[in-house]
């Protein structure tokens, strides 16, 4: 017998809203790793004390809005019926709010004005910079994760997304892979990749008790393993064998 968290709660299709909010999810991201990978223009200027727009961007519009479309995404799914999803998805977006407000200014601090960080304050502003701030975004990165893919797999469409959508997600979804791998792997990112296997793993673990193997119902799933198992399947091989 399945588990209950894996029965359907409800008739509604969820296609059309799904397939806005995934489209504009994959867009947005596509659209951060340019920010920070690629900026330009006015992107590169001051906007906060020691922050540059690019700095801002990812914490005050594309985290946002994408949590906005998890939101709308979870509920197509009616996930929040379900009182572990939504303890998951608040907690998630709290840490990844914490992790933010701790990792960004101290990067900015460390990396354009060094000189005047006092050695009596260093050593605690790079733990709360590239450790427990790090440790926090992961912590709700994974969460806020299997939030939005834990409501499609307890509640998936009930007829197949359009093959168009589908083939357009692909795409996007492989886009999406190939930032993650330009974002990794000129940095020290190995538990970042971790983090994007153990996220694919537990996601396939979920899916294997759950018995539904019909991804052209799942495309939050579909897009998931792609983006993230395919962005970290390239990095790793990139460092292998380059």
């Amino acid at each position: 017998m399945k588990t209950e968290i894996f029965l359907s709660c409800g008739k509604s299709d969820p296609r059309r809203t799904v397939s806005a909010m995934i489209s504009l999810l994959c867009l947005l991201c596509i659209a951060a790793g340019i920010n920070r990978k690629f900026p330009f223009g006015i992107l590169k200027a001051t906007a906060i004390d020691l922050m540059k727009v690019t700095d801002l961007l990812p914490m005050l519009f594309f985290v946002p809005l994408s949590l906005i479309c998890l939101v709308l995404i979870i509920n197509a799914y009616q996930g929040f019926q379900r009182p572990w999803i939504l303890i998951t998805f608040v907690i998630g977006t709290f840490a990844l709010g914490c992790g933010f407000g701790m990792h960004d200014p101290f990067n900015a601090i460390l990396m354009r004005v060094p000189e005047n960080v006092p050695q009596s304050l260093r050593a605690s502003m790079i733990f709360f910079d590239d450790k427990f701030g790090h440790w926090l975004f992961f912590a709700g990165f994974i969460l806020v994760s299997l939030s939005v893919s834990c409501s499609e797999l307890a509640n998936p469409a009930e007829r197949d997304f359009h093959p168009f959508f589908l083939l357009f997600l692909y795409s996007i979804s492989a886009l999406v892979a190939l930032a993650i791998w330009k974002n990794m792997i000129h940095e020290e990112t190995s538990t970042d990749i971790a983090v994007l296997f153990a996220t694919c793993a537990i996601l396939i673990a979920l899916q294997a008790i759950s018995g539904n193997f019909r991804l052209r119902r799942m495309p939050v799933l579909s897009a998931t393993y792609l983006a993230y198992g395919g962005g970290a399947i390239l990095s790793v091989l990139t460092w292998i064998l380059f």
